[in-house]
């Protein structure tokens, strides 16, 4: 299977920017020419190479380890994906800078922050302008209910002298 150029989407009627795959033997486009979505085939070739039925299984499987991703950037940005869940979750319209400059001071590497320019402290700063104080912190440091025990703390009431 190989991709369709954006010319080639244009004179079959689908839109440049559309993802559509042709069986690599066909050397001459009609719009007859049976086409594939995007998504049709990356479940095809998960199908070949792992066997699985659906692209959700195999991002399962990734997520597990089992299957390793294609190329690093792959990896790295689900891994970005990953870290930046929960920050998005916590500030309501974060932008990704801002999602960037949170997870490297996240990431507590004091050496790494101590040698970013006085330009990249001001942007952090910044973000408390743009953003609830609170919600910054949490995202940074994490909730009060990310840093609770397991629920076996004992209270113990202290009486009024």
């Amino acid at each position: 299977m190989r991709r369709l150029t954006p010319s080639e989407l244009k004179a079959l009627g689908y839109s440049k920017s559309s993802r559509r795959y042709v069986d690599s033997s066909v050397k001459r486009l009609s719009p007859r020419t049976p086409t594939i979505s995007h998504r049709a085939y990356e479940t095809k070739r998960g199908a070949r190479e792992y066997g699985t039925k659906t692209r959700e299984a195999l991002t399962k499987l990734r997520a597990k380890g089992v299957v390793g991703y294609r190329t690093k950037q792959a990896r790295e940005n689900a891994q970005y994906q990953k870290d930046a869940r929960p920050i998005r979750k916590l500030i309501h319209g974060v932008t990704a800078p801002d999602i960037r400059m949170l997870l490297l001071k996240r990431q507590k590497n004091k050496t790494q922050w101590a040698a970013m320019s006085q330009s990249t402290h001001q942007s952090f700063d910044e973000i408390f302008s743009r953003y609830s104080r609170q919600d910054v912190l949490d995202a940074i440091y994490g909730t009060d209910d990310d840093n609770a025990d397991d629920g076996n703390v004992e209270y113990y009431d202290v009486a009024e002298e």
